[in-house]
């Protein structure tokens, strides 16, 4: 049944069924049986055997408008159309400015030519030129007589002072790499084991501008317990200009027969050509045994105070602990010998 009423909704079956029934008259032709809706075909009846108001009551409503579809590609372009008529022409401008003036033409050609003029009147005598250039010199004439000697002409001014060259006292030890000694090592012939605290040095020659770095003296045998050890430089005047560190452990573990160099706290450049001292000191249990050069003290302490009443050798007593800075010279009787380089 359900199958049935599908094929009654397709409009063509319609269509057929109701042309049908108007064919016969009315409902009763069904009635009768004659002809069965169910008997009828889809599509049997053709439009053209209905009448018209057959046809027109099987128009339903118009339905509403559906979703509007996607537009359609863009058709090819138009063949371009031909040229339209030149219009009139316009009216004319305004004339416009004055264009620049243009580039100068080329200078013609010369003219002939004229007549000469009169000759003019002659001018002025112009001024002397100059003196030429001096001619080759001519052939030497013959000696002539010699003159009388003229008067001697005054001495000229003393040219500058030369520098300084090295003293005759120390030319050996600066031969040898060293600035100065006190006396020559070679000379060192006894040991000394002095007083603790005792100072002792001797006198040596320094030029203007010999700088000294360090000190140096022989320990033939090491202290012990030593509290001071040290060397100092003094002026002329026994002033102190200089001086090493204290460093006592350097005279107590010094190799036998070996010589202790100490550096200078700050080296020390003379400022004059002259007289300077280079000492010692030295304080401990045991004082080191150094090595001189003579010790005599019926001899040597006369001996080392000069004629001049300058000392040689100078010796400030004992029981310092640092060096004054003025040494009191107590004379000594000993022939010290420190190098300075």
């Amino acid at each position: 049944m359900g199958g049935a009423m599908k094929d009654l909704k397709h409009p063509a079956t319609i269509v057929a069924a109701i042309a049908l029934f108007v064919a016969l008259g009315s409902g009763a032709a069904v009635a009768s049986g004659l002809v069965s809706g169910r008997r009828l075909v889809d599509h049997s009846i053709p439009e053209w055997k209905l009448t018209d108001g057959a046809i027109s009551s099987l128009r339903g409503q118009q339905g509403p408008a559906g979703v509007q579809g996607p537009q359609g590609l863009q058709g090819p372009q138009g063949i371009t159309g031909m040229t339209g008529p030149i219009g009139p022409v316009g009216a004319a401008g305004p004339i416009g400015p004055i264009g620049p003036i243009g580039p100068v033409g080329p200078i013609g050609p010369t003219g002939p030519t004229g007549d000469v003029g009169p000759i003019g009147p002659i001018g002025a005598t112009g001024p002397i030129g100059a003196t030429g250039a001096t001619g080759p010199q001519g052939p030497e004439g013959p000696k002539g007589d010699t003159g009388d000697t003229g008067p001697e002409g005054a001495q000229g001014p003393a040219g500058p002072e030369g520098p300084e060259g090295p003293s005759a006292a120390n030319a050996l030890a600066q031969a040898l790499g060293l600035v100065a000694w006190t006396s020559d090592p070679a000379l060192i012939s006894t040991t000394i084991v002095d007083s603790s605290g005792s100072i002792h040095g001797a006198a040596v020659w320094l030029n203007q501008g010999e700088t000294i770095n360090w000190l140096a003296e022989l320990v033939v045998t090491d202290g012990s317990g030593m509290t001071h050890g040290a060397f100092a430089i003094y002026d002329a005047n026994l002033n102190l200009v200089a001086q090493t560190d204290d460093s006592p452990s350097a005279f107590q573990t010094a190799p036998s027969d070996s010589w202790v160099k100490l550096p200078l706290a700050s080296p020390y450049t003379a400022p004059t050509s002259g007289l300077y001292y280079l000492v010692d000191l030295l304080a401990g249990s045991t004082v080191p045994k150094v090595g001189i050069v003579a010790s005599n003290a019926s001899v040597l302490s006369g001996a080392n105070l000069l004629p001049t009443g300058v000392p040689r050798e100078v010796g400030g007593g004992s029981g310092f602990s640092a060096f004054p800075s003025t040494l009191t010279n107590k004379g000594s009787g000993l022939t010290r010998c420190i190098l300075a380089g």
